[in-house]
């Protein structure tokens, strides 16, 4: 919401929106509420004269009844616009269109594909369409992973069409629930242009959900890097409520991390020279974070796979590797005789 924010106006759809409560406690719609007038107090913000568009949606209209009662007692700041719709999906798209009226105000929209079942791949490219748009996906995987093999679906089963028309595999023997999730995201990445997908498995241990962030911004997805590494040592699985996530050996010894280290020794070979911008850019987008970044270069430094120079071409000790690197550094590498590589 912050980065959204920056731009003085965002709309936000919530298309699954609920009741608002998950027994006692707060729901997503009484949650972001909360969170928009926080955000909305900072003077910062106040200076840009900001303004909230909020839709909630559920196609339950008992859900609807149950949200409209429990946000009627919260009073709203005045640049808060709240619509409370119960609209089947074409009927919302329809809404949020005339919405948005071709605006380029950033959007965020939330977003069940499985419980919409009518939703084809062609359905998140449009609201991707509609410009600025951030969209995330949560989806029960396990309840889909379950059945992902089963070849006696009608062709009318709700999983089967789900399966079909979001997984590059569809019906399948699936190698376990991350190589599920991995094609539901090759799936999304093959159907739109230049966007990130940045998967993350939530596990309670009864359930396993995921939730898939579509973004072309930079920004957007280091924030939700930062989430799952907040909450889980590889940045793939979230263990939900359990206590104690922390490995031993702490990032360095996941296998993603020791993939993304063959991923960035790969890319340097290739490239020939990689700037701390270029650095950032691909580990962002590989979903870890510099400071990961940072422990492989200084170890590559050390087993002198690479060298470092300043802009200047001259040899450097030192280089900066953060979330907004200015310039900087360049990062040669050497082929295996020795030789140094460079573009520059």
């Amino acid at each position: 919401f912050k980065l959204l924010m920056g731009f003085g106006k965002c709309f936000i759809f919530d298309l699954f929106c609920g009741t608002g409560k998950n027994g006692a406690k707060k729901g997503s719609p009484l949650v972001l509420i909360d969170e928009i007038v926080y955000a909305l107090s900072s003077n910062k913000l106040k200076e840009k004269k900001p303004t909230v568009y909020i839709l909630f949606n559920d196609k339950e209209s008992a859900c609807i009844n149950a949200l409209r009662q429990n946000i009627a007692g919260i009073k709203l700041l005045p640049n808060i616009k709240l619509i409370v719709e119960n609209l089947d999906f074409g009927k919302v798209l329809e809404k949020m269109k005339a919405l948005i009226n071709g605006t380029p105000i950033p959007k965020f929209i939330f977003l069940d594909p499985f419980k919409y079942s009518i939703i084809k791949i062609q359905d998140i490219k449009d609201l991707f369409g509609l410009g600025n748009a951030e969209i995330l996906l949560f989806l029960p995987v396990f309840h889909c992973y379950r059945f992902a093999s089963c070849k006696n679906f009608t062709d009318e089963h709700k999983t089967r069409k789900f399966l079909e028309e979001f997984t590059v595999n569809g019906i399948s023997d699936y190698n376990g629930i991350v190589d599920f999730v991995d094609s539901i995201k090759r799936k999304i990445e093959s159907s739109l242009i230049k966007v990130s997908v940045r998967p993350i498995i939530l596990d309670d241990g009864t359930r396993k959900n995921a939730l898939f962030l579509i973004t072309k911004s930079n920004d957007g997805l280091l924030l939700m890097n930062k989430l799952a590494f907040k909450d889980s040592e590889d940045g793939t699985t979230i263990y939900v409520g359990r206590e104690g996530q922390k490995s031993l050996f702490g990032s360095d010894g996941t296998i993603t991390f020791k993939n993304f280290e063959n991923n960035l020794k790969r890319e340097l070979i290739s490239r020939g020279e990689m700037s701390n911008v270029d650095i950032v850019d691909f580990t962002i987008k590989n979903f870890l974070l510099p400071r990961h970044a940072k422990k492989i270069l200084i170890k590559f430094v050390k087993q002198g796979i690479i060298k470092t120079v300043d802009r200047n071409g001259n040899d450097t000790k030192n280089f900066y590797i953060a979330e907004n690197p200015n310039g900087g550094v360049t990062i040669f590498r050497y082929i295996q005789n020795g030789n140094q590589q460079s573009t520059t």
